[in-house]
């Protein structure tokens, strides 16, 4: 009950509850979140805080996630990284706890392959201590784009694989004089030509360098090469000589990449490799396949266009 003008302090109507009824200038409460760098990523938890028409300086309704450093909104995100200066995902020294942004900082990963012993070269040291490294340099003709790249054939058979890697390569030594084959490796060819494998077996010596693979034609070095403790680099890619035989195609002026449509791995392209090649076109075949010849990952016409060609000039391995 009340005369002609409301009491002090009361009023007829609300529009809420005043969460602090002795400052004018604040009235809601809500839970808020600390960011002072304002990238809506914070630190600690979210405390109640009584404000007025705008939040308080540094603070937020919501966070994307935890803040590592909330001195600077272009890093927020903090995981153990590792150095692999020539991004091979070879690493050196032991990971590091580092705060990011949005993407890695240059020379840096978040997972490992191993040690590299040398850190400014792709590929050309990766494993420390015993074994003999051999680095290649070649290109597969079906998988070939132009401007010294191939196909992500990986990636496009598997959907999972990386998209710089084209197919697991075998690697072996033959003995320079005896032909006996000394040793055996699997590596990865990238799509920029490159494959590194180590031999753990094989005595330092002089030995031919043959390459197999899942529709290759098996194409070995023009001539033995040094294997041992200094990493062997041999570029297939250069030259037809760089092969025995001369047996590689150039595919653009300098560059030459091996043959492969030998789908059933009997060392030539003739017509016993078209009969699985046709039977998955027939059925509209796609995955990881030997009759992909293009690793586009479906098995279609398209795959023909080589094999048609190596075949009516009866390619075949040539080796010693």
């Amino acid at each position: 009950m009340y005369g002609a003008t409301l009491p002090a302090g009361t009023t007829l109507t609300q529009n809420g509850t005043d969460c602090d009824d002795i400052n004018i200038s604040v009235y809601q409460s809500g839970l808020l979140y600390t960011d002072v760098d304002g990238d809506g990523y914070t630190v600690g938890a979210a405390t109640s805080v009584c404000y007025g028409a705008t939040l308080p300086s540094g603070k937020s309704l919501t966070s994307a996630g935890t803040d590592c450093d909330d001195t600077n909104n272009s890093v927020w995100q903090s995981n153990t990284l590792y150095t692999d200066a020539d991004g091979d995902t070879y690493t050196v020294g032991t990971g590091t706890i580092t705060c990011y942004g949005a993407s890695l900082p240059t020379g840096t990963t978040l997972t490992q392959n191993g040690t590299d012993c040398n850190d400014n070269a792709y590929s050309v040291t990766n494993t420390c201590g015993g074994g003999s490294v051999v680095n290649l340099t070649m290109f597969i003709e079906g998988y070939y784009l132009g401007g010294n790249t191939m196909n992500s054939v990986k990636l496009n058979q598997d959907y999972v694989s990386p998209a710089t890697d084209v197919e697991e390569l075998t690697v072996e030594l033959q003995d320079a004089t005896t032909l006996v084959l000394v040793d055996v490796a699997v590596g990865t060819l990238h799509t920029d030509g490159h494959l590194s494998v180590t031999f753990n077996t094989a005595a330092a010596g002089s030995y031919y360098i043959a390459v197999k693979g899942s529709n290759l034609l098996q194409t070995w070095s023009a001539q033995p090469q040094a294997v041992g403790t200094t990493p062997l680099i041999y570029d297939f890619s250069t030259a037809d000589t760089q092969a025995f035989g001369s047996n590689m195609r150039e595919m653009e002026p300098g560059v030459f990449a091996m043959y492969n449509g030998d789908v059933n791995q009997d060392e030539s392209i003739d017509n016993l490799d078209l009969d699985p090649i046709f039977i998955d076109i027939d059925a509209s075949s796609y995955g990881v396949l030997a009759t992909d010849l293009n690793g586009d990952g479906s098995v279609d016409n398209l795959d023909l266009d080589n094999v048609f060609i190596s075949i009516d000039a009866s390619r075949y391995s040539d080796h010693p």
